[in-house]
């Protein structure tokens, strides 16, 4: 159950702000790096009443969230599934995370716009939270790295229709879900002719880690959309141009990125960074973090210093652009996303003072959005990007007081504790980051909670606490060994064990 989900979208005013200026990735990251997270001692009876009350819900049938007029089934994919063959219908997946701040900006933004409105009946809808041990199967098949990542699948075998990872505005949304929905009931084959269907291909292809494949099926979906330009580059007035070629060259790049093609990489930045800033969308700081990782990997690897440096120049000039763009359709957290990224590109750069100019500006921004917010519940969105900005300015101890706030309103959400752990612990206070790991690791369950634990045995190591560090680390590699097929992580496992192994034995007796 997620009513934590209808809290946030219904009470949200302020977050789809569209300004003239503006992932969360990996399998089990915070919200994406800038560059894609009950009361101690709580009474045992509360514990088996929320048990009891979880158990009857489950009995009663799928938690349905009306979110106008979208009904989503919440955690449930065998009722949204037989529900969508019965009604002859693809299913659509919202795969999210609470601590995923990319996540709460789209439910409460773009989810409710009426053009992503109009398309409720075409659809079954479906809400995943990714942490969660009920989820972990179909998490698992999905293959995400970005959060949030929407699926369009087929209901009888589950087969990718579509995909849209990380934020999009109204119009990208729409056009995802309405190649979706334009492939339920055909037939899977490949059609070289239709950008579409090769899109669909290569998303398959990436998914199963087969990036030659991908790249070539990613190139050729872009070459044929290219066909709709007459021979001076025009548009064809008879054609729809395609509105899919922003989040094409964003997956092309994420691929290449994937298969550590350092210069193959790069190449499809310079020749897509100008084709994905005409969307005026978050897909151009999406873009330009992998075309920056790439950059940096390809230094790294003794490339041309000179191709690395004009590819972050241009980023550079892409971003500002945006940031200026009076059209540019960005909510807050997609301004904010694009600033702090921005301010990594001139940290990459050696611009330190640039850096700290563009942090100030997205500290002030946030620190508008907090204000603004219409209640608590939305203020969760802004928590990580307003902690790491303050902490990166050195000005981390001016959150204490908001975030202890967040934590008593908000006496259900792990956000607030996790956060005030992590930012005690930078700020050097490990005494006051305790009883906050240890609530965190209390509220969090699935993949998540393994960084609580990771933060726990930092929070001990700090205080000198060798007996406690163990402990959280045991507990570590046992949460890790227990994971359910689909959560588990193989290589997190073991960087755990090795972990346990480094630290002293516990002493006999």
């Amino acid at each position: 159950m997620a009513r934590s989900r209808l809290a946030r979208v219904v009470t949200s005013t302020l977050c789809f702000t569209f300004v003239s200026s503006l992932a969360c990735e990996s399998k089990t990251p915070p919200p994406r790096p800038v560059g894609q997270g009950e009361l101690p001692d709580a009474d045992a009876k509360a514990d088996a009443d929320a048990k009891a009350d979880a158990d009857a819900e489950k009995r009663a049938g799928p938690t349905v969230v009306q979110v106008d007029p979208i009904a989503w089934i919440e955690d449930d994919w065998e009722a949204a599934r037989q529900k969508a063959m019965a009604e002859k219908k693809p299913v659509l997946v919202d795969m999210w995370a609470p601590w995923c701040h990319t996540c709460l900006s789209m439910q409460s933004t773009v989810l409710r716009e009426a053009r992503v409105a109009a398309l409720a009946e075409r659809f079954v809808w479906l809400a995943v939270d990714t942490d969660k041990p009920e989820n972990a199967e179909l998490s698992g098949a999905l293959e995400m790295s970005m959060w949030p990542t929407f699926f369009v699948l087929d209901p009888a075998d589950r087969s990718v229709l579509a995909r849209f990872a990380g934020a999009a505005s109204p119009e990208q949304f729409v056009a995802f879900a309405e190649s979706g929905a334009q492939a339920f009931g055909r037939g899977r084959e490949l059609d070289p002719t239709d950008p579409d269907s090769l899109l669909r291909h290569a998303i398959v292809a990436a998914q199963a880690g087969e990036h030659a494949k991908a790249e070539t099926h990613f190139a050729r979906a872009l070459e044929r959309a290219d066909a709709q330009l007459g021979p001076q580059g025009k548009l064809d007035p008879n054609v729809q141009p395609w509105a899919r070629r922003a989040d094409t060259w964003v997956e092309r790049i994420r691929n290449l990125r994937a298969a550590q093609r350092w210069d193959a990489c790069l190449r499809v930045a310079n020749l897509g960074l100008a084709e994905v800033a005409e969307a005026r969308s978050a897909s151009l700081t999406d873009f330009q973090y992998y075309a920056r990782s790439c950059a940096k990997s390809h230094l790294e690897a003794g490339g041309d210093a000179k191709a690395v440096e004009a590819i972050r120049a241009a980023l550079d000039e892409a971003l500002a652009a945006l940031e200026r763009d009076g059209r540019a359709r960005l909510s807050i957290d997609d301004r904010s996303d694009l600033l702090a990224n921005w301010r990594e590109l001139a940290l990459d750069r050696g611009q330190e003072d640039k850096a700290r100019a563009l942090a100030t500006r997205q500290r002030d921004l946030l620190a508008g959005a907090w204000s603004g917010a219409a209640d608590d519940a939305t203020r969760l969105t802004y928590m990580w990007p307003r902690e790491e900005v303050h902490v990166f300015l050195g000005e981390g101890e001016a959150l204490v007081d908001d975030f202890e706030a967040l934590l008593k309103s908000q006496p259900q959400s792990y956000e607030p504790p996790y956060r005030l752990a992590w930012l005690w612990l930078e700020l050097g206070r490990p005494d006051d980051a305790l009883p906050m790991a240890q609530l965190a690791v209390e509220r969090l369950y699935g993949p998540r909670k393994a960084r609580a634990l990771d933060l726990l045995a930092k929070t001990h190591a700090a205080r000198g606490d060798a007996k406690g560090e163990r402990a959280a680390v045991e507990a570590l590699v046992a949460l890790w060994r227990e994971m359910p097929e689909g959560q588990r992580n193989a290589k997190a496992l073991e960087a755990a064990e090795a972990r346990l192994a480094a630290l002293p034995a516990a002493p006999a007796g």
